[in-house]
């Protein structure tokens, strides 16, 4: 059998893995030479692994030197070193327990702040299950990662996500979240507050308009999501409910509903503070003091109060449109799941990226 020859640029190989290896150096991060692609690198055993690779699988060529190529990796590293220490996960570790028993009998679980690790990074980069298991094994994610031992299969990750809903762990977590808000100073409930309520539509595939929902629905896919009409636009999937503190910027509370719920049917708890609030909440009434928008009076001059109140409280109001952009921007705004329970399993990992992207600015902002 005639033997396969490719040509392949040594003296770039040899670039990228010195040029890897610097940079790890440098920046304090331990290297992982026990695995075993990297290892062989290091061995000067490439030519045969090339080979070997490119036998089996021409991808795999393309895969072993993006692999060891830190041009991107370099920039990821960056982008989520102040968000490890920030996020601190072992701070839910005691939470996440409840999830498994002491008992020997099968395999040992993989350690499960890995897994809520895991989560993150996948509600981060927009990664599906399958992508997440390729993409956490790169050098940059499996240092964000601690470099473990043994990685998870997606049906893991799935199976995590699942045990966090059945036993209904979300506000445990989120607890915990508060607590490191509260502790870091930037919200103390004892203080007079200004909040900032609204509603974002996090929309899913409907299917056939036809298709049955709830009950009667043939999948799961459809049985909880429901349509809503914003203007001359309809929606379907789900609502997610925030209550913004204004001078932190940062996610207090959130809550998940179906679409069609009206934003007046989620009050936060508020008292002895403000809360500012678009027209969908007139009428509410909040358990602090109501700063929401006025509609439209047929009185001339009733009316120019209201817009002059309007504009005041729009302008206060503003950023609470911030975590909506984030939850844009990492593609959580749309969900392939289409359970309640599922889609605020995503919407916890949304919320809490916004959370740690801005106490990240926080901090900066007092190093200025």
């Amino acid at each position: 059998m005639e033997k396969r020859l490719f040509k392949v640029d040594w003296d770039e190989v040899f670039r990228i893995v010195n040029d890897s290896f610097d940079f790890l150096e440098n920046e304090g991060i331990k290297f992982d030479f026990n695995d075993p692609v990297i290892k062989r690198l290091f061995l000067n055993d490439i030519e045969r692994v090339i080979l070997l690779l490119e036998k089996g699988e021409s991808v795999k060529l393309l895969d072993i030197i993006d692999i060891n190529n830190f041009d991107d990796g370099k920039e990821i590293i960056k982008d989520l070193k102040d968000f490890k220490i920030m996020l601190d996960s072992e701070k839910y570790r005691n939470v996440l327990n409840k999830m498994f028993t002491s008992s020997k009998r099968g395999q040992p679980h993989l350690d499960i702040v890995l897994l809520f690790k895991c989560c993150v990074l996948q509600e981060y980069y927009d990664y599906s299950d399958i992508e997440l298991v390729k993409w956490i094994k790169t050098p940059a994610l499996k240092w964000f990662l601690d470099y473990p031992e043994k990685y998870p299969k997606k049906s893991t990750i799935w199976e995590f996500r699942e045990r966090i809903i059945k036993l209904n762990l979300i506000p445990e977590l989120w607890k915990v979240h508060y607590n490191q808000i509260v502790f870091l100073g930037h919200y103390n409930p004892q203080e007079f507050h200004e909040f900032a309520q609204d509603a974002k539509f996090i929309t899913s595939d409907q299917g056939k308009i036809s298709t049955p929902r709830g009950n009667q629905a043939c999948t799961r896919r459809s049985r909880d999501g429901t349509r809503s009409k914003k203007g001359d636009k309809w929606y379907f999937g789900y609502k997610l409910h925030q209550l913004m503190d204004l001078k932190s910027q940062l996610i207090i509370v959130f809550d998940l509903t179906t679409a069609s719920v009206h934003d007046s049917q989620i009050i936060f708890d508020t008292y002895n503070c403000v809360v500012y609030a678009d027209k969908g909440y007139v009428g509410v009434e909040f358990k602090g003091y109501s700063g929401f928008m006025l509609r439209k009076s047929n009185d001339s001059i009733i009316n120019a109060y209201r817009n002059h109140r309007n504009r005041r409280i729009s302008s206060k109001r503003a950023p609470v449109e911030r975590p909506f952009a984030i939850i844009d921007c990492i593609n959580a705004g749309k969900v392939k799941v289409t359970t309640v329970e599922r889609t605020k399993v995503k919407m916890f990992f949304a919320c809490l990226i916004y959370n740690i992207k801005q106490l990240i600015t926080l901090k900066d902002q007092k190093k200025l």
